[in-house]
């Protein structure tokens, strides 16, 4: 975990390094298998998805009452950038 950016500021975040692939046993064996790489329609996917979970969840406990939605008709890139800027 690192606390703050280049200049000093209090900047908490994590560095993290996750692995692209699994492994998995064949019988006595662990074999690894690579993940295919996501598309960036996927990753506005999952990001979408973690955002609006995160939103829930502040909404539910009280800490955030700004009503922020992303439309179901929007592109996942676009729902991507507009999280990027929120």
């Amino acid at each position: 975990m690192q606390r703050t950016s280049g200049d000093m500021r209090l900047n908490p975040h994590l560095h993290v390094v996750f692995l692209d692939s699994v492994y998995h046993e064949d019988g006595t064996e662990l074999v690894w298998n690579e993940l295919g790489h996501l598309r960036t329609r996927e990753v506005g996917r999952v990001l979408e998805h973690a955002v609006g979970r995160m939103l829930r969840y502040l909404r539910r406990h009280g800490h955030l009452e700004i009503e922020h939605d992303v439309e179901e008709d929007d592109e996942p890139e676009a729902a991507l950038c507009a999280s990027a800027v929120s």
